[in-house]
């Protein structure tokens, strides 16, 4: 399982590599390619720097360590590692990048399990023809990302070089057997190809950067050939970030400059339509102001209008009440007057005619069984009951006010009153009150057995 884990790791970072030798880079002073506009990447090819053409292909690598250690061995040298010898196999990267593929194929290295899914031919080919463009902090961050996780797996790769010298104590065999040693020597190739990848990285021995420094149009006079050919591609990247740094940051401040003059004045014409605003905001206050004064004293000059009219509407009301109450002939003959009337009124219908006879019946009879109690001399004039068994029929109305009902209003409510003479002060009136009363149910009996 370790054994697995670090050659998954060391084919990711294979593609690492093999992704950071595809990327192509504009120096800061240079324009950026526009996406989906070829014509763009054209009028700015000279000022795009291919990491391609700086860095070695991942199978010049390769084949310079498989070669190192195919020399050492045949010097019955026991094997180590070429990343103890950077130096010494710095000088093989150099001379195989430049080797032809013929050359190459001369010492085929150790291919890769088919499971990777390694090219090297399509590796060159995508390196040259299919770049990946990115900034110069994009790359930075790559490269820093990729020299890291090869720096962390230093320690495993030691653990492997030591078991692959060790031996059982009691058959005296290596540790590892023919199929795992050989997985353990192609990733320790792997593993030492990437360590001459962060060599060739890191150093610039050939001075291919130097170009690339020119490029980034710093100002220092101070700075020397000598000083630009020892030039590092990391400390190069470092260099064309901080100057894109320098140049965001005065776009950024140039920005904020006129965006601040652009609210500065936004600002003032905020502050002239404020003030326009609060001027149309008082005359709509004055206008509104005067609409409210306006509607006001209409509305006044109406409700009095009103007034004058309910006013004169009950005016109206009460004295057709007098003359309708002064039109009824009072007392007990006025009773037989207004019973006929009903009579009349129910014509043809002796239901409705016995109806309206029990309810007056039952009024009257309870007024003079309990003429002391105002419950029973009072009837509202409203009441859905009195309006259906009474009130409805022409001279229903008529024999209460005929037996000496009044319009009147009790507790807030328009009833038909009966008001009972006071007996202490007129015995008189009382009697002649209370005649009517007893007068007024025997007319009814009257009518009842006339049926």
């Amino acid at each position: 399982m370790e054994l697995r884990n670090a050659e998954n790791q060391t084919n990711d970072l294979l593609t690492s590599y093999r992704t950071i030798r595809r990327s192509a880079v504009y120096p800061p002073s240079g324009l950026s390619p526009s996406s989906g506009d070829s014509t763009a990447v054209d009028d700015t090819e000279n000022a795009l720097f291919h990491l391609a053409n700086v860095l070695p292909s991942w199978k010049v690598l390769h084949h310079s360590v498989v070669t190192s250690n195919d020399n050492k061995s045949s010097s019955s040298s026991p094997p180590s590692s070429p990343c103890t010898a950077t130096e010494e196999t710095t000088a093989e990267v150099q001379e195989e990048a430049t080797s032809t593929p013929a050359m190459l194929d001369e010492h085929p290295p150790c291919r890769p399990r088919q499971d990777e899914h390694i090219n090297d031919e399509q590796e060159d080919q995508d390196g040259a023809s299919i770049p990946l463009y990115a900034t110069s902090r994009e790359l930075l961050s790559l490269i820093n990302d990729f020299l890291i996780k090869v720096q962390s797996l230093e320690s495993l790769m030691m653990k492997f070089r030591q078991r692959m010298n060790m031996k059982d104590p009691v058959t005296q065999q290596p540790r590892y057997g023919e199929k795992t040693m050989k997985r353990v020597v192609e990733l320790l190739q792997k593993y030492d190809a990437l360590q001459l990848a962060i060599h060739a990285i890191q150093k610039n021995e050939d001075g291919v950067l130097m170009t690339m420094m020119m490029m980034t149009k710093e100002q220092d006079d101070k700075s020397s050939s000598s000083s630009s050919l020892s030039l590092s591609l990391v400390t190069l990247l470092e260099k064309w970030v901080k100057v894109e740094d320098i140049t965001r940051d005065n776009i950024i401040r140039e920005e904020e400059e006129n965006l601040l003059q652009k609210r500065e004045l936004e600002e003032k014409k905020q502050r002239e339509l404020l003030a326009l605003r609060q001027q149309e905001e008082l005359r709509e206050e004055l206008r509104i102001k005067k609409e409210r004064e306006d509607l006001a004293a209409r509305a006044e000059k109406a409700r009095l209008q009103r007034l004058r009219e309910e006013e004169e509407a009950k005016r109206r009301v009460r004295e057709n009440e007098r003359n309708w109450l002064a039109s009824i002939p009072k007392g007990v003959e006025g009773v037989k007057m207004m019973l006929e009337r009903l009579r009349k009124a129910c014509e043809g219908n002796k239901k409705e005619l016995d109806v309206a006879l029990d309810a007056l019946y039952t009024l009257f009879s309870q007024i003079a069984s309990n003429p002391e109690n105002v419950q029973f001399r009072r009837v509202r004039r409203d009441h859905p009951r009195f309006l259906e068994d009474i009130g409805r029929h022409d001279g229903g109305k008529e024999v209460l006010i005929a037996a000496g009902f009044v319009f009147a209003e009790v507790d807030g409510v328009d009833c038909f009153f009966s008001k009972e003479p006071d007996l202490e002060h007129d015995m008189d009136a009382w009697s002649q009150w209370f005649d009517v009363i007893r007068g007024t149910v025997s007319a009814i009996e009257e009518e009842m057995i006339k049926g």
